[in-house]
C-alpha cells in the first residue's frame, strides 16, 4: 500500500491513513482515502536535507454515503478517470522543536499544483516511529466542485503513519 524509504536509519511502513473533514449544510462530513505510496529520504539529521513525498488515490474516497462517494469521483470533483492520483512533495522542511516540523509542500490535485504548509510530528513509539500531520486546503483552488452556499471551501486534511525501525 505504501513504501517508506529512509536512508538512515531504515524504516518500513506499518500502517497509515488520510482523513479529511469539510462542513456541508452545517454538518461536518468526514472521509478518507487510501495512501498509495510514501517515501521519506533523510540523508542527514538536519531536516532541511529531508525529502517527503506521498501519493493518494481519490478513487478510494469513502465518506460513508456511496452515492456521494460516486459523485466525488466524477469530473466536477476529483475526475478520477483523468486524474487517478493526488501527489504531494516536500519543498522545504524545518524543525520546530520537540519532534515537530513545518513543511512546505507542493500538492497536486487534478493537475493543479499549489504550495501548502503542513505541520507534522515524528515521535518514537518503542521500535517504531509515528508520523502525524495536518493542513487545510481551499477545494476551489484545485477545481473540486464549485462555489456553494452550503459546502465549505476549506477542507481539513490529516495524514498519519507508523513506521517500524529496521
Amino acid at each position: 500500500m505504501f513504501a517508506f524509504r529512509n536512508a538512515q536509519p531504515a524504516n518500513s511502513f506499518v500502517s497509515g491513513k488520510i482523513a479529511f473533514a469539510i462542513k456541508n449544510m452545517g454538518l461536518t462530513v468526514h472521509g478518507k482515502m487510501d495512501l498509495v505510496d510514501l517515501q521519506f529520504s533523510q540523508p542527514a539529521a538536519d531536516p532541511s536535507t529531508w525529502k517527503l513525498e506521498g501519493t493518494a488515490s481519490p478513487g478510494t474516497i469513502a465518506t460513508g454515503i456511496a452515492i456521494r462517494d460516486k459523485h466525488l469521483k466524477k469530473p466536477d470533483y476529483f475526475d478520477v478517470g483523468n486524474h487517478p492520483l493526488i501527489r504531494m512533495q516536500s519543498a522545504a522542511i524545518k524543525a520546530k522543536g520537540g519532534g515537530n516540523y513545518e513543511g512546505s509542500f507542493n500538492l497536486t490535485i487534478k493537475g493543479i499544483t499549489k504550495s501548502v504548509i503542513v505541520y507534522f510530528s515524528i515521535s518514537p513509539n518503542g521500535d517504531s516511529k509515528n508520523l502525524a500531520g495536518e493542513f487545510t486546503i481551499n477545494r476551489l483552488d484545485y477545481g473540486l466542485g464549485e462555489e456553494s452556499a452550503v459546502l465549505s471551501d476549506n477542507v481539513k486534511i490529516r495524514v498519519s503513519g507508523t513506521f517500524k525501525n529496521e
